[in-house]
């Protein structure tokens, strides 16, 4: 509990007594002093400089990153919700394949077994080649085949077959400025 600051009194007449104000603005004056300290401005923004230092602050497993990564590019291009029913044919296989190319280029993708660099677009058809095959993946608990549950199973199996990283696009300098900088 926070000690209350009065001033002392220093002569009482009755009901009322005159105050010592000399000690009361020293001890104000203190605790001020003390408190200016928690409200001190120090520079919060980072420089360039400072986040090629910074360690790599992503926590998440390569396998999450893929998949949130491939639901959200498909979203934003069909508008296909995450438990809405995926239809597996052609025009759904065309669909998915434009809408989830330009997310396989932010990762690169190595055969373990024969340590060899993959294409974006081979890894894309292998993976969905074993997703529709394979008819009891992707579906939730009723059966029926959903959105987020081909891409989550398309993501694992990609992370299992092959070696996943993130291309770390930081030390390449970008123009956001247009032209100014």
């Amino acid at each position: 509990m926070a000690e209350r600051i009065t001033p002392a009194p220093h002569y009482v007449y009755g009901n009322y007594a005159v105050l010592d104000w000399s000690n009361f603005h020293q001890s104000l004056l203190r605790r001020l002093e003390d408190m200016s300290a928690l409200f001190k401005l120090t520079p919060t923004r980072n420089t360039s400089e400072d986040w090629t230092k910074i360690a790599d602050r992503r926590s998440s497993p390569v396998v999450m990153r893929f998949r949130a990564g491939l639901f959200i590019r498909y979203h934003s291009v069909t508008g296909a919700k995450e438990f809405d029913t995926f239809v597996r044919d052609a025009k759904t296989w065309a669909a998915f394949e434009h809408a989830v190319s330009p997310e396989l280029a932010k990762f690169s993708f190595k055969d373990t077994a024969r340590n060899l660099k993959i294409s974006e677009s081979a890894v894309l058809a292998d993976a969905m080649y074993h997703v529709w095959t394979v008819t009891s993946l992707g579906r939730d608990l009723d059966g029926r085949p959903t959105t987020i549950g081909v891409i989550s199973d398309l993501a694992k199996y990609v992370c299992s077959v092959y070696d996943v990283q993130p291309i770390d696009r930081r030390g390449i300098k970008r123009n956001w400025l247009g032209g100014r900088g």
